[in-house]
């Protein structure tokens, strides 16, 4: 692609996140909780890892883990900046038990169709008296069709935070009204 064309590319991507107010929220939280994070980091679905420059100051080490198949079909794949770290078979992380500080997963739990298997498997490899930072979606397009399989209310997702033997102490709202029409 020409310079030009490479242009108006970061233009229409700079243009489609002012436009979309999730992801202005989403940045937006995570700016305001990125200083608790700590220690070794593990991104959880962190495809092109977006929230890197975000959250990397404040951690030792960050860590992005990828779904092989998932990241493949989408664009994840395709826009040449960071990758993950790991890529797995989306049964069981390849990682040990209590190996990390933090855990970040933010809206990928809506791309798994197993979720619950998913966050009990973040809590074990989550060390005891670490952070998870978390994030889905309740009101939201389709999107990375055809794996999006659900969208959560802060009830049930909390419900299965604490199946998964997680403490939830504290929530965000993100998003309202207008971020919904």
């Amino acid at each position: 692609m020409d310079r030009a064309g490479k242009l108006a590319e970061g233009f229409a991507e700079a243009v489609a996140h002012w436009v979309d107010l999730q992801w202005s929220a989403t940045i937006e939280h995570l700016r305001m909780v990125a200083p608790q994070t700590h220690g070794r980091l593990l991104d959880v679905g962190c495809g092109q890892k977006p929230y890197y420059d975000i959250i990397k100051p404040h951690v030792d080490e960050y860590v992005g883990i990828e779904y092989a198949p998932a990241f493949v079909e989408t664009a994840s794949s395709t826009k040449g900046k960071r990758g993950p770290d790991i890529v797995y078979d989306g049964d069981r992380m390849p990682l040990p038990d209590e190996s990390f500080d933090t855990v970040m997963c933010i809206q990928v739990l809506e791309h798994t169709p197993k979720p619950q298997a998913l966050l009990d498997d973040i809590a074990r490899v989550l060390r005891p008296g670490g952070l998870l930072v978390i994030s889905a979606p309740f009101s939201f397009r389709l999107h990375e069709e055809p794996n999006d399989y659900f969208r959560y209310t802060p009830h049930g997702l909390r419900k299965m935070l604490e199946s998964a033997g997680l403490e939830v102490t504290s929530t965000l709202q993100q998003g309202g009204f207008w971020s919904v029409v």
